[in-house]
């Protein structure tokens, strides 16, 4: 089974124990920061899994083989998506965290085209998604998989959710 096929395999299966653990936890956080996490609408794509789709393609270029490189990865997404909805002040936020992102060792000097990629690619395929992420967390597991788990805060619209999506990346 090819790299491609097996990612859509494993986005596919059930969502790992481990996953709701990580997800009843950023609720649990986020609430005693007095912040209000809702489920993801009927009909709407898990915030996680929509992360997931925004960080795909640097996935498959970088395959990170480490939590950390698949954290820093999804840390991009996680800007690159927020950023959109900051209107001018998400210039200045995206310009401060592709000079941090360019210190990491792990991407160095392609951080700046990566985080392009993904602010692009926020614009296009996700334009109309308003919810705003307000944190993630990677899970590993036992088989080397990371699992990603996601929560959305409502915004002036009305959108939330709250999303346990199936990472990828053995």
């Amino acid at each position: 089974m090819g790299r491609k096929a097996r990612i859509k395999k494993e986005r596919r299966a059930s969502t790992s124990p481990r996953v709701g653990t990580a997800n009843a936890m950023l609720t649990r956080e986020l609430a005693e920061e007095g912040l209000r996490v809702v489920s993801t609408p009927a009909g709407t794509k898990k915030i996680s899994e929509a992360l997931l789709d925004l960080v795909m393609p640097v996935l498959e270029i970088l395959q990170p083989d480490t939590k950390e490189h698949f954290e820093v990865v999804v840390s991009m997404g996680f800007v690159a998506w927020n950023a959109e909805l900051m209107g001018e002040a998400g210039a200045d936020f995206r310009e401060q965290a592709t000079r941090d992102l360019a210190k990491a060792g792990f991407l160095g000097s392609v951080a700046r085209n990566l985080f392009e990629l993904l602010v692009d690619r926020r614009r296009t395929v996700f334009a109309n998604d308003r919810r705003l992420i307000a944190s993630f967390k990677v899970v590993e597991l036992p088989s080397g998989e990371f699992r990603v788990a996601a929560a959305a805060l409502e915004d002036d619209l009305g959108n939330a959710g709250l999303g346990g999506h199936d990472g990828v990346a053995p």
